[in-house]
């Protein structure tokens, strides 16, 4: 098992303080819309991972993911309220990862996803608006031609559908493609600074018919640095720019990391779009 490939996925003040076989745990909360609706608190992302190499073998991990999309009011043709329901989407994934050249690693996920809208149909439809389906993730991760520079692809949601209730009217999944590079400037006993950029392009109903200048205009971009103090208490600085035109989301992104011993905080504020200023996310992650 390549250690370095390992490393290179765990937070600066971390890789310092790894074992050879570590157990890598993570989670993440973000409040969602907050800022729209402050007295509704059950609108909300949450993400959970743990990672563990196993010599000769690769990396094994799973996460979970789940978001609330709030509670909301069941009304008939009549505009009665006839009640209230939750909805929320529910996905856990099984990883796998190794390393296939001296620089070169590739994993792959395995996820189901499960789409709770509503526990019914609309008036005069049989079925629920609930669905399953499944998914794959594939990826590379490439450290050189040089010391100090990572390359990534990554391929997401490749399965089926989602169908609630018509076949025909199926939903299919947010199927994307992700390339992005990451370069060590400084890599000191004491300081780490690190610049990286990637760019997300969906593939789901390309046509030959549409103009690439439209095309391109659904490339997501990130670009951030980070910068880390490395010491008994270790701090990181991180700032970025996000740009998607398609959803309306521009401008910089913040965050912050503090880490003691094997346990890491961080915060994060990245632009919310039309609907909010900001997205904010803590996470909290531990090697042991």
């Amino acid at each position: 098992m390549n250690r370095k490939l390992l490393e290179s996925a765990l937070p600066g003040s971390l890789k310092r303080k790894v074992e050879p076989t570590p157990h890598y745990a993570t989670m993440m909360h973000s409040p969602w819309l907050s800022e729209i609706w402050s007295d509704v608190g059950d609108m909300y992302y949450e993400f959970i991972a743990y990672a563990q190499p196993v010599k000769d073998w690769g990396v094994f991990g799973g996460n979970v993911v789940f978001l609330s999309e709030g509670t909301n009011q069941r009304i008939d043709e009549n505009e009665q309220v006839l009640g209230t329901f939750s909805s929320y989407e529910f996905s856990p994934t099984l990883t796998y990862a190794n390393k296939i050249y001296s620089n070169l690693a590739g994993g792959i996920n395995l996820k189901l996803i499960y789409s709770h809208l509503a526990p019914f149909g609309a008036p005069g439809e049989q079925g629920k608006g609930i669905a399953t389906t499944w998914a794959v993730d594939l990826g590379l991760l490439y450290h050189g031609p040089f010391d100090g520079l990572a390359l990534g692809l990554n391929v997401q949601n490749i399965g089926p559908k989602l169908t609630y209730i018509d076949a025909q009217e199926a939903d299919p999944l947010s199927r994307n493609v992700r390339v992005g590079t990451a370069y060590d400037i400084l890599d000191g006993k004491y300081s780490k600074l690190t610049a990286a950029w990637d760019f997300t392009k969906t593939i789901v109903d390309l046509s030959p018919d549409r103009p690439w200048k439209e095309e391109l205009q659904d490339v997501v971009h990130h670009l951030g640095m980070e910068y880390w103090y490395l010491g008994p208490a270790s701090l990181a600085l991180r700032a970025g720019y996000v740009l998607d035109e398609v959803g309306h989301i521009k401008g910089p992104t913040y965050g912050a990391g503090v880490g003691f011993r094997k346990i890491q905080f961080d915060f994060a504020m990245e632009p919310g779009g039309d609907l909010q200023n900001f997205n904010k996310k803590f996470s909290l992650s531990a090697v042991f």
